[in-house]
This record gives C-alpha cells, sequence and structure tokens, in this order.
C-alpha cells in the first residue's frame, strides 16, 4: 500500500502505529526479564504503562491493555518470531458488497491497458456509461474503490500491469524487426522474378 492510500485509509493507520506499539511494549518486557525480573511483574508492570494510550493516528481511540492480554500477546509474539507482525489483527470474514461480475469486468479492463494506478484505473473504469451499480439501481451499494481493492489487491494489479508493459515491449520489438528484415529482403531481393534465358539444344538432326 502506498502513502496516498495509507492517507486515506486511518484504519490500516492505527493498526499498524498498535503494531509498533505492542512491539515496544514486548521488548520493554524481554529486556527486564533479562535484568532478573519475574516474567509476571514485567507484564503487570508493562500493561499499566501502556494502557490506556490514545493513538497519534486517530486518538479517538485508545489502547486496551490487560496484564491478561498482554500476557497473550506475549506468548503470541515470541510465537511468531518476535515480529510486528504477530500483532496484526485480523478481519472477520464477510463477503465482499461487490458483485462478481463487477469486479471481473474491472480485472479485464485493467489487463487491456495501462493505467497510472489503481485507484485511477477505478475512476476511469466507474465513471463508464452503463457502469453496473450506479447510484438509482434498487437495493444496490455503490460499488467504491475500496472493495474493489478488497477483492483485487493491489500487488495482482500492479503484478499485471507489469505483464502488460512486458507485452506491449516485446510487440514493438517484433514490429521493429519485422520491419528491419522486410527492408533487408527488399534491399536484397526484387518482387519480379528473374528471367532465366533458356539456351535451344541442337540435336544435330539433318
Amino acid at each position: 500500500m502506498n502513502a496516498s492510500d495509507q492517507a486515506s485509509n486511518p484504519t490500516s493507520n492505527w493498526q499498524a502505529e498498535r503494531a509498533k506499539t505492542l512491539q515496544r511494549a514486548c521488548l520493554s518486557i524481554r529486556a527486564a526479564i533479562q535484568r532478573g525480573e519475574p516474567i509476571g511483574r514485567s507484564i503487570h508492570r508493562v500493561a499499566k504503562c501502556y494502557h490506556g494510550r490514545p493513538f497519534k493516528s486517530d486518538p479517538a481511540r485508545c489502547l486496551a491493555l490487560s496484564s491478561k492480554t498482554l500476557r497473550r500477546h506475549w506468548d503470541l509474539w515470541r510465537r511468531n518470531g518476535e515480529l510486528p507482525a504477530a500483532f496484526k489483527l485480523k478481519s472477520s470474514a464477510r463477503p465482499s458488497a461487490m458483485k462478481a461480475h463487477v469486479l471481473i469486468r474491472f480485472v479485464n479492463f485493467c489487463a487491456a491497458a495501462r493505467h497510472k494506478s489503481m485507484r485511477a484505473a477505478w475512476l476511469e473504469f466507474s465513471s463508464r456509461p452503463g457502469f453496473v451499480g450506479q447510484p438509482g439501481e434498487k437495493n444496490c451499494r455503490m460499488p467504491n474503490y475500496d472493495m474493489a481493492r478488497r477483492g483485487f489487491p493491489v500487488a495482482d494489479f500492479r503484478f499485471m500491469q507489469g505483464r502488460l508493459k512486458a507485452i506491449q515491449s516485446a510487440q514493438i520489438d517484433l514490429a521493429k524487426m519485422r520491419l528491419g528484415l522486410e527492408t533487408l529482403i527488399r534491399e536484397r531481393q526484387s518482387d519480379q522474378a528473374s528471367r532465366r534465358r533458356i539456351h535451344q539444344r541442337s540435336d544435330y538432326q539433318i
């Protein structure tokens, strides 16, 4: 996800900040244990220090961190290589609000031409006449970019665009080769077949 996408997605910002905060908390616990402090005491102390802290990216949210919760995070962190990724929130499974045929049309649209970004491709796709999901369609939520990105990851869009770029470059190279061969052939050969002089044989008959 690029900077513009992060700026437009405050949910990812506070979740990333949450992961970094829990990472610092677990590092503090590890350092305390290495100094000889009992694990239960260190977890209780660190949890008390971080509990209730508001997120800078979303001040309306605060970190809820009891000793029991931090112990669960600590065990998870240890099992997953002591990395911030261990604290990534898992969103509840829910079906995409965008209909499959709309998303498939968008994928085909992105595969047909190169675009500056996935967001730019979506804006162009959704503004075309006949776009499914236009306001006024009964009992239908208007599809948006976030829905499209949920079903069609940005990484897949970039990979597809990279393949399309490679295909276009190969087509240009092929066209250049074809024209070069055509020029070379015309320089070497004429369009009209050469006429061979036929010598009449003499059979020396009287």
